[in-house]
């Protein structure tokens, strides 16, 4: 056999592998359609990620725990400083009651 001879046997060869395997391919989408397999790849994908997400979820807890906790007191940060300032004014104001009768018996 050839070189010639070789080269077209194996190029046969793989052209019969191909066509097959596009045989395959085309059941395939005739059987399911190209939609469904796409859905079905997404879902596959989404999946994928979610077990992963899972994954560094439980391996992060404290992480994410600090995160969330930050993101909390970022988004109150006004209610927080609002009663804080009430808190001082409270503060302030009990401190001025308790000044006055030591103003008044000063005076008197």
């Amino acid at each position: 056999m050839t070189l010639l001879e070789e080269t077209r046997a194996q190029r046969n060869t793989s052209k019969a592998l191909f066509e097959a395997r596009l045989g395959k391919v085309r059941a395939e989408i005739e059987e399911r359609g190209l939609g469904g397999r796409i859905a079905d790849k997404a879902s596959a994908d989404a999946r994928h990620v979610v077990d992963s997400a899972m994954d560094i979820a439980n391996n992060s807890k404290g992480i994410i725990a600090a995160t969330l906790g930050a993101l909390a007191v970022w988004f109150l940060r006004n209610p927080i400083m609002a009663l804080a300032d009430r808190l001082m004014a409270c503060d302030e104001d009990r401190e001025l009651d308790e000044a006055e009768p030591a103003e008044l018996a000063e005076e008197g």
